[in-house]
């Protein structure tokens, strides 16, 4: 990776996995963990465009819901050009959000799929059983 670059070397996305052991981290108030397994994402906990560090100790797994949830509270809501890692069960995927407020991601066969920012927003099954 060249210096300052954004992008997570494949050595810390291995150790953040397995330090997080493949499931959100995020912590509800009643001190419950979010069980989401699926469609996390890396997350820099001091935001890379505030010096955050690409490291594991700045770096750990979020679901989808929760990270756009803390890039809300890091950068307001109205956010709309934005490019994020994910981290499904198979491998790393890269999605960006246009400000057409339309979704683009690659499929793991590199087909490109878009999908209106609604739709991309609305809570996943998981997320309504996730004890908040």
């Amino acid at each position: 990776m060249p210096p300052g670059s954004r992008r997570i070397p494949v050595a810390v996305q291995r150790a953040v996995w397995q330090r997080d052991r493949g499931q959100c981290t995020f912590v509800s108030r009643r001190g419950r963990r979010c069980p989401a397994r699926g469609w996390l994402e890396f997350h820099h906990t001091v935001p890379f465009a505030l010096g955050g560090e690409t490291s594991v100790d700045n770096v750990r797994l979020l679901c989808r819901a929760h990270n756009q949830q803390q890039a809300a509270r890091d950068f307001g809501p109205s956010n709309a050009l934005r490019v994020r890692e994910v981290a499904p069960p198979y491998g790393v995927i890269l999605e960006e959000l246009v400000p057409a407020r339309v979704l683009a991601d690659r499929s793991p066969a590199g087909r490109v799929r878009r999908r209106s920012l609604a739709r991309a927003r609305a809570p996943s099954e998981h997320h309504e059983a996730c004890p908040g």
